[in-house]
């Protein structure tokens, strides 16, 4: 059950239409008029201190719990590898939604997959949430730390593509930072 208090509080659960319940927490509706752009050069430069490397934690902290994301900057990715993700996402996206639906994250024990419009409705005063989505998540077994085998079983998610004939290059193109490396980048910049 929610609660939403008159001074925009939420608080409770809530249950979404794929059958996850999520806990709402306290958080104030709105209180951010930008989305913050985080600069991670200090993961990246090794001149950088543990100062740096703590600001940024703290920068990355605000953001995640202030408003619930951000944009990056200085990630150390190609640019040729953002571009063919984006290629590679828009190439998804344009498949007919008979394609799209094969991958549908009811099909995934990990609600990976694809998400088409008013799916999830998280404010049950309306119709539901105007957004499509694709969801895959890190491989542990193409981490070229290796740990694919070592991961709990409870972590691993299986990624949902859709067929190589349909759409040839969103799997190699996705997967190409599914190494890990700027996962393993982030999470640096988080411990």
């Amino acid at each position: 059950m929610m609660m939403v208090g008159s001074a925009g509080l939420t608080n409770g659960k809530l249950q979404l239409s794929q059958g996850i319940t999520r806990e709402i927490s306290g958080g104030i509706k709105g209180q951010f008029t930008d989305v913050p752009t985080i600069d991670l050069s200090a993961l990246i430069d090794p001149s950088s201190t543990p100062e740096d490397r703590s600001r940024l934690a703290a920068e990355i902290y605000n953001a995640c719990t202030r408003v619930g994301f951000f944009v990056i900057k200085n990630h150390g990715i190609k640019w040729e590898i953002v571009e063919a993700a984006f290629d590679g996402i828009k190439e998804f996206f344009n498949l007919p939604m008979e394609k799209k639906i094969e991958v549908h994250q009811s099909k995934s024990d990990s609600y990976q997959g694809y998400e088409q419009p008013y799916y999830t409705n998280v404010d049950r005063l309306k119709k539901g949430d105007l957004k499509e989505s694709y969801t895959t998540r890190y491989d542990p077994h193409t981490d070229p730390f290796g740990v694919g085998g070592a991961m709990s079983v409870l972590l691993r998610r299986h990624n949902l593509w859709p067929d190589a004939k349909d759409a040839p290059n969103v799997k190699p193109v996705l997967e190409v930072d599914r190494s890990g490396q700027f996962s393993h980048l982030l999470v640096c910049g988080l411990v």
